[in-house]
C-alpha cells in the first residue's frame, strides 16, 4: 500500500545571509504591528512595507547563492 520514500537533499550552504535575516526580522516586526492595528489603511501600509523587506531578503539570498555558485565554478 502506501510506501514511505526517503528523500535526502544535499543542502550545502544556507541561502540566508546576515542581511537577509535582518530584513526578514524587520518584515516580521511589521507583520506583528499590522496584526495589532485596527485601522485598515495602516494595516495595508505595514503589510506593504513587510512585503518590500521580504523581497529585499529574497534578492539578497539570490545574490549570495549566485555568488557562491560562481565561486565554486572557478
Amino acid at each position: 500500500m502506501g510506501q514511505m520514500h526517503r528523500f535526502e537533499e544535499d543542502v550545502g550552504f544556507s541561502t540566508f545571509t546576515t542581511a537577509s535575516l535582518e530584513y526578514r526580522q524587520a518584515a516580521a516586526s511589521l507583520g506583528r504591528k499590522a496584526s495589532m492595528e485596527d485601522d485598515i489603511d495602516k494595516v495595508r501600509v505595514f503589510l506593504d512595507l513587510a512585503l518590500s523587506w521580504i523581497q529585499l531578503a529574497e534578492n539578497e539570498e539570490l545574490l549570495a547563492s549566485e555568488s557562491r555558485s560562481m565561486a565554486r565554478a572557478f
